[in-house]
């Protein structure tokens, strides 16, 4: 049972995170734990299982599992996981002019781009 109860938080984080910073958080997952992508312990699911999760949320595609997950967040919490970032699309970062950051959810766009996580070859980094 604490395996499942570890999986679901892991899920749950993984949702959570990508409201704000959309696909990213996949993104880091992967970069981190590349080679182990497919491999689930007793305080993880697979990487890949966690990617593919946050995918079908951000792309809103229903899928039993996920209606799960974000259903019982909603009837525990009262409030529902939902898109809550702002796509500034890749042309922002090409222009040098500073820009003026006026919402929190371009910030966390912002900051995401610039760390240029999915980025596999590191000495780019």
């Amino acid at each position: 049972m604490q395996v499942i109860k570890s999986h679901f938080a892991e899920y749950f984080c993984d949702l959570f995170a990508s409201q704000y910073i959309s696909k990213y958080s996949g993104e880091i997952l992967d970069y981190i734990d590349h080679p182990n992508q497919t491999i689930f312990g007793v305080t993880h699911p697979s990487t890949d299982n966690r990617i593919k999760i946050v995918d079908l949320f951000l792309s809103q595609k229903r899928a039993p599992f996920l209606d799960f997950m974000l259903d019982s967040f909603e009837r525990i919490t009262g409030n529902e996981i939902k898109k809550r970032f702002f796509d500034l699309g890749d042309d922002a970062f090409c222009d040098l002019a500073p820009i003026k950051l006026t919402m929190q959810t371009i910030y966390h766009q912002f900051l995401l781009r610039r760390g240029n996580f999915g980025n596999k070859d590191q000495t780019k980094l």
